[in-house]
């Protein structure tokens, strides 16, 4: 259906236009995915998008309330997972940090050794 099809836009999306593939995934849900696999996929990415985002605190609630859900077949290790993104989302969040001021220097940016 379509909203599988919203599902792949948003996926394709996702690494160079966070706000459109969010937009996909909230109408890939809103109008269904065929499998819970894809539901739990669709959810996974809408977190992984928000703490991207820098939305902790929005983004530790969506970790949190997938893993406690009963209707996407999640394993033990996937609902450990998903734990552990909450806490890293808290955590980031608890000290107003983004993911830019936690990120190593990049290579370019590094002295050679010895100047």
């Amino acid at each position: 259906g379509w909203g599988l099809a919203h599902y792949l836009a948003a996926r394709r999306n996702s690494a160079e236009d966070r706000p459109t593939a969010q937009a996909q995934l909230a109408r890939a849900l809103e109008l269904g995915l065929p499998h819970p696999s894809l539901r739990l996929e669709a959810l996974r990415l809408q977190a992984r998008l928000t703490f991207a985002d820098g939305a902790f605190a929005r983004a530790a609630a969506a970790y949190a309330a997938l893993a406690a859900r009963d209707d996407l077949g999640l394993t033990a290790g996937e609902r450990s997972e998903l734990r552990r993104w909450a806490r890293r989302a808290r955590f980031f969040g608890g000290r107003g940090r983004s993911l830019v001021d936690t990120a190593p220097p990049r290579l370019e940016d590094r002295a050679p050794a010895g100047e």
